[in-house]
């Protein structure tokens, strides 16, 4: 019996050669591709620094198609969405800037006040504001003891 080794390199045969056609010469006016109308450039327009001014944003083709869309009726665009934003925060009442602000915080005090309950031995006394704003104080125990803090 002769032993089969099927790793062995066997003569291959060669394929059939096909001659060779030359390629449609490209037409420069039709494009590679189909082109999609997804928005390709995106020119956001701000109306001013915060975040409440109007914004505008347009989606184009290419750049072609954006420098379009920006001429013509947008500067009628523009004033509408300034009017528009200017009502809405008539509307509105108080700015939102306020709200986003933080006041200045007092500085913590080094040592607990008159009349807080006497400091245990090896504790710290600590102050800070809460993010309500409101003042805390209290003794906390050293590193390492578990013991919950005195709040006063």
């Amino acid at each position: 019996m002769t032993e089969f080794d099927p790793f062995a390199t066997a003569p291959a045969d060669e394929p059939p050669t096909e001659p060779v056609q030359d390629a449609p010469a490209a037409t420069a006016d039709r494009p590679a591709a189909a082109m999609s109308s997804d928005g390709k450039v995106v020119v956001t327009l701000k109306g001013g620094a915060d975040f409440e001014d109007p914004w505008i944003v347009i989606h184009a083709d290419d750049v072609d198609d954006a420098v379009r869309q920006l001429n013509g009726r947008l500067a009628k665009l523009m004033e509408l969405a300034q009017k528009a934003a200017a009502k809405f925060r008539e509307l509105g009442g108080k700015s939102g800037r306020a709200s986003g602000q933080q006041q200045a915080q007092r500085p913590a005090r080094k040592r607990p006040p008159d009349g807080a309950p006497e400091q245990p031995d090896g504790w710290e006394y600590r102050t800070g504001v809460s993010k309500a704003g409101k003042t805390w104080q209290g003794y906390f125990p050293p590193r390492g003891v578990h013991d919950d803090p005195i709040w006063f």
